[in-house]
């Protein structure tokens, strides 16, 4: 959805809502489990070492359950209070040059392992 304004609290909502229950633009949903990408699509993979310990580790899954990799300028998350989980969907407002767009991030599946936490 783009706009010239700032989407409002309650356009937001209703976004939400419509996209909540909306089927998916693309067939291979979650085929990035396995770690392989559906054929023709590139998979960006990027690691980087933030620090060694369990005191680190509390510390960087505490940061994406908080939503912190959203936290710029000109990114507006909403709800960052909406947990990490299957299902649940936020919406992304984005500020361009000019205008904004909304748009729908769906967590599609959480991978919550001893060495190893995400979502996609």
């Amino acid at each position: 959805m783009f706009s010239i304004r700032r989407p409002t609290e309650s356009s937001i909502r209703a976004f939400l809502a419509r996209q909540e229950t909306s089927t998916f633009s693309y067939s291979a949903v979650g085929s990035t489990r396995s770690g392989n990408g559906p054929v023709g699509y590139v998979l960006d993979h990027n690691r980087v070492r933030l620090g060694i310990g369990d005191d680190c580790w509390k510390s960087a899954k505490r940061a994406i359950c908080d939503w912190k990799m959203f936290e710029m300028n000109f990114l507006h998350l909403h709800w960052p209070n909406v947990p990490i989980a299957e299902g649940n969907t936020v919406a992304i407002a984005v500020q361009h040059f000019g205008f904004w767009s909304l748009n729908a991030s769906r967590i599609i599946y959480v991978i919550e392992e001893p060495r190893r936490f995400g979502f996609a």
